[in-house]
């Protein structure tokens, strides 16, 4: 039976930042430890949840200094649930304000997590771009801030477009290296089995996969224990590949699809291979389609060669969501309007004034074709895509109060 989570946990450690009637009553860096240390235990929705009330709190106080790694957190709860869209606009808005207060760490940590966003994305520029900011020394004689996550993209950029050989070396890189014990280093095992079993190096692959196994037995978190199965159907005899495969599709999480979407095109490779070609192109359309709405171009690519091997052809007609006519500045915006937030809330969240919220969405309802909120829900791309933007619209930063 797949073991379900255990909320107790995270409910004490959310319990324990409150105080009377005021939101956080524990002091900031304390919450922000307790927000990260549910990341390490796999609860990634709890820390979500605690981060972004943290963040609301900055926010509320004006405290703009304490906002970068606080939106560090959000964006990589985001990025691990897979609304790789939200975890693009607080990172790029972390990054900005870290730019402007010359915070070299937290410009290191955040554009680690850009670079994986645009890994994603099959962005290769950018990735390297974000990638090298990671890389650059902040400390003496300690390992860049954005090490580790500068690592696992360039490895998930190298396996999303099937270099494999080049993957695997970063990838064990990352699992030998100083920042091994850092969270890109417990949640890119899968990613490593992947690599070695495509190289035919598969003894690579087992202690790892021990590591793997070991965290979830810890964490119970369904999300893990599909990790998990998804890396014994890598390594398995034939005759047991197939209902492990079955085993992780059940155990990932609905609100985790491009997880999902990689079992599915991993196990749709196999099925194919094994000349199950109808059952194949079941698991290889999904796999597409969350992979276009994610706006994962290379992971696409994969499972479209895939159909077509199948002897499905897909139409190679470019689909972008509706958002991509718009700048980011507008994208962000547009986003918050239509999830129902004021001016003034998209505002206060984006330290602009009111009015220029207001002028951002003058501008884009035309371009989107739309007159009214109640009409953005329904347009493409708003929740769920990854599509970087990149951090080119400007952040205008009000100080109001201590940093």
């Amino acid at each position: 039976m797949p073991r379900g989570p255990r909320p107790a946990r995270g409910t004490a450690i959310r319990r324990s930042s409150r105080g009377g009637s005021r939101p956080f009553g524990g002091p900031h860096d304390t919450i922000l430890v307790g927000a990260t240390s549910l990341q390490v235990a796999g609860q990634d929705t709890e820390a979500h949840q605690v981060a972004d009330e943290l963040l609301a709190r900055c926010r509320e106080q004006g405290w703009i200094g304490r906002t970068p790694p606080v939106l560090a957190c959000v964006a990589r709860a985001l990025t691990f649930l897979g609304r790789h869209s939200d975890a693009w606009d607080e990172a790029t808005q972390a990054l900005h304000i870290a730019q402007e207060l010359g915070h070299r760490q937290w410009i290191a940590d955040i554009s680690g997590v850009l670079a994986y966003l645009a890994a994603l994305s099959g962005d290769e520029g950018r990735c390297h771009a974000f990638a090298d900011d990671a890389l650059a020394t902040t400390e003496a004689g300690a390992p860049p801030a954005g090490m580790a996550w500068a690592q696992w993209a360039l490895a998930l950029l190298d396996l999303g477009n099937a270099r494999w050989d080049s993957a695997l070396t970063r990838l064990t890189a990352l699992h030998t290296g100083p920042v091994r014990h850092q969270l890109p280093g417990t949640r890119s095992v899968s990613d490593l089995v992947e690599a070695a079993v495509r190289l035919s190096r598969p003894a690579l692959a087992r202690e790892p996969l021990a590591r793997l196994t070991d965290w979830a037995h810890h964490a119970r978190q369904p999300w893990i224990d599909a990790h998990v199965q998804r890396c014994r159907a890598l390594l398995a005899p034939e005759a047991d590949t197939d209902e492990l495969y079955r085993a992780a599709l059940r155990l990932h999480p609905g609100d985790r699809q491009f997880d999902r979407a990689r079992t599915a095109l991993l196990y749709g490779e196999w099925l194919r291979r094994t000349r199950r070609k109808s059952e194949a192109r079941a698991q290889l359309r999904d796999a597409f389609e969350t992979f276009r709405r994610h706006g994962a171009a290379p992971w696409a690519e994969r499972a479209r060669a895939e159909l077509d091997a199948t002897g499905e052809v897909l139409p190679r007609t470019e689909t972008v969501g509706a958002l991509a006519v718009l700048t980011p500045q507008e994208r962000k915006i547009i986003r918050l309007a239509s999830r129902g937030l004021s001016n003034r809330d998209i505002a206060a969240q984006l330290f602009l004034s009111p009015r220029t919220v207001g002028y951002h969405l003058y501008k884009a309802f035309p371009k989107l074709g739309v007159s009214a909120r109640t009409e953005l829900a329904a347009l493409e791309g708003l929740e769920g895509g990854s599509g970087p933007d990149g951090p080119t619209g400007e952040v205008a930063i009000r100080f109001r109060g201590p940093a």
